[in-house]
């Protein structure tokens, strides 16, 4: 996946099963690293080295309405870092008033949240699909 594709995919993940790849500039033997979502609850995405878990209703239900609320209260776009997982200081600040689905969002849950922060509507991706 690459562009806006990720945002689509994450707003309307397709039927499992499916494997999820988003393209890195080091792209070398990824698809064969990548983890099979067998339930749209819980998706994998392989993004580099790395497998990422996004639990789906967590992710819209809980995470994304934390952050809208952070955004009122705090002024962040987001509370996760563009790059990497990690919270923004002002959100680090916070402390133990951090909200849970937050705090306890995966690196997964984090790379989502900050897909679905973007500004632009996606397009419905070009899937290509292998057949036997």
């Amino acid at each position: 996946m690459r562009g806006d594709e990720p945002k689509h995919f994450l707003l309307h993940p397709p039927e499992p099963p499916f494997v999820a790849c988003v393209k890195t500039a080091n792209n070398q033997h990824l698809i064969w690293r990548a983890r099979p979502t067998l339930d749209v609850r819980a998706i994998f995405v392989q993004l580099g080295g790395q497998s990422l878990l996004i639990r789906h209703d967590i992710l819209v239900e809980d995470i994304m309405p934390a952050i809208r609320e952070l955004r009122d209260e705090l002024g962040v776009r987001s509370p996760f870092l563009s790059q990497g997982f990690e919270l923004v200081p002002r959100v680090a600040a916070l402390g133990g008033r951090i909200p849970s689905a937050i705090a306890h969002a995966t690196n997964g849950e984090r790379w989502a949240a900050n897909i679905l922060l973007t500004a632009s509507d996606p397009e419905p991706p070009r899937l290509l699909i292998a057949r036997r």
